[in-house]
């Protein structure tokens, strides 16, 4: 554990662990969608690597969205819509053929706990080109070590994601999807090891 002298410090790593899957994944791709996009700062970050390509960012929070308006004075190929994690449907506006976007939640489906099955289901039915989590994934921890087991400690009394990797290991079984690349980051607040990456696509769509 350690103490840093920068108070950005968190935010510093996690933009290095964000860049480096924008720098490998997400370079080429036209269409990106970020759910649970918060206050944009993700999409943002994305733009100035990655020029060409639309940028959706989905959130449940109408000051989300607000704050998205303002950004498109700036960003013109920001987008902000509403979006459900527990009620997973995209706004009539958007308009994303087969595989012709990507995807990527930051921090924000470990809201879900586990309830992330509808979310799958409505990933498979609009066929997008990848999945990208970079989530707080306990299945990657290991109870025998402290600081990971604090942090399944703490994800499990906040009700974060839990049995996601699981369920997600299950599907390849069955050749319903293939998993591209599973990094533990290693790095973590006080309470909890946030950012661990899972990198996913459809094998096969509804």
């Amino acid at each position: 554990m350690i103490l840093s002298k920068s108070r950005d410090f968190d935010l510093k790593i996690h933009k290095l662990i964000t860049d480096y899957i924008y720098e490998k994944y997400l370079l080429k791709e036209k269409n990106i969608v970020e759910f649970g996009c918060g206050t944009g700062l993700n999409l943002i970050s994305l733009s100035k690597l990655n020029k060409e390509a639309n940028l959706f960012g989905l959130d449940w929070s109408k000051s989300s969205q607000k704050i998205f308006k303002l950004l498109g004075k700036k960003f013109p190929k920001l987008h902000g819509y509403s979006f459900d994690y527990f009620n997973p449907k995209f706004d009539k506006k958007i308009k994303l053929g087969k595989k012709d976007w990507s995807c990527l939640t930051v921090t924000s489906l470990e809201q879900v706990g586990n309830n992330f099955k509808k979310f799958i289901k409505f990933l498979k039915q609009n066929n997008p080109n990848l999945i990208i989590n970079i989530e707080p994934i306990n299945e990657l921890m290991s109870e025998e070590k402290i600081l990971d087991y604090l942090s399944i400690k703490f994800s499990k009394n906040r009700n974060y994601l839990d049995n996601y990797y699981n369920h997600l290991k299950n599907l390849e079984k069955k050749k319903v999807i293939k998993i591209i690349e599973v990094k533990k980051s290693y790095f973590g607040s006080l309470f909890i090891n946030g950012y661990s990456i899972i990198v996913w696509k459809f094998l096969k769509y509804d």
